[in-house]
């Protein structure tokens, strides 16, 4: 009787995963046409069935629908939708073990820095930009580590971006100039002769 349990278990593992992928090629379809909210939906149902099962499609399915809630919030404004966003961030983050600060956590933190910065350039206050910045180093610290160049000056881009933003509100040129210095990092690690188009 193990073995019938065992082989009904790995029946129910397929059929999920059968229908979580079918969830996300419709929300892969939602999303190129620019229905980003639909898109969030169908990679929560997807997450939803494959959580239990297998852990690289949890872990992509979840980001996906983090995507999705990014962009829909950042075509659209709505906050809910950025802070839905952070959560589903926040959901990946404990898939890793241990709490590694390993190239995953960087990449999704990373990832989660950019929807804080969406937020914080729709207020008027600080708050969310600086965290975002705090973010962006952090990660920039592990890409440095694990020899990540890409993502380093994916990072390094961002940071400046949001010292940008942080030193246009506050009229403050140190913050300015630490733009400038992150921007000129990046062009570094990313010269514009060898990855022109990014």
């Amino acid at each position: 009787t193990n073995d019938t349990v065992d082989q009904a278990e790995e029946l129910i593992k397929q059929k999920r995963i059968a229908d979580a992928a079918i969830y996300a090629k419709r929300a892969d379809a939602s999303a190129l046409v620019f229905d980003y909210k639909s898109a969030a939906n169908d990679y929560a149902k997807a997450f939803s069935l494959a959580e239990k099962w297998d852990d690289k499609l949890r872990w992509n399915y979840k980001n996906q629908e983090a995507e999705a809630l990014n962009s829909y919030g950042y075509a659209t404004g709505d906050l809910d939708a950025l802070r839905h966003a952070i959560e589903a961030y926040r959901a990946i983050l404990n898939f890793i073990p241990n709490g590694e600060r390993n190239r995953d956590w960087a990449i999704t933190r990373n990832n989660m820095a950019v929807v804080l910065q969406n937020i914080g350039e729709r207020e008027t206050e600080t708050a969310h930009l600086e965290e975002a910045a705090q973010i962006f180093r952090d990660s920039l610290a592990v890409f440095e580590h694990v020899k990540d160049d890409l993502n380093w000056a994916a990072a390094q881009n961002n940071l400046g971006n949001v010292l940008l933003k942080i030193g246009e509100r506050e009229s403050d040129p140190k913050r300015l100039n630490e733009a400038v210095a992150a921007m000129r990092a990046t062009l570094d690690k990313r010269p514009r002769d060898k990855v022109p188009l990014d």
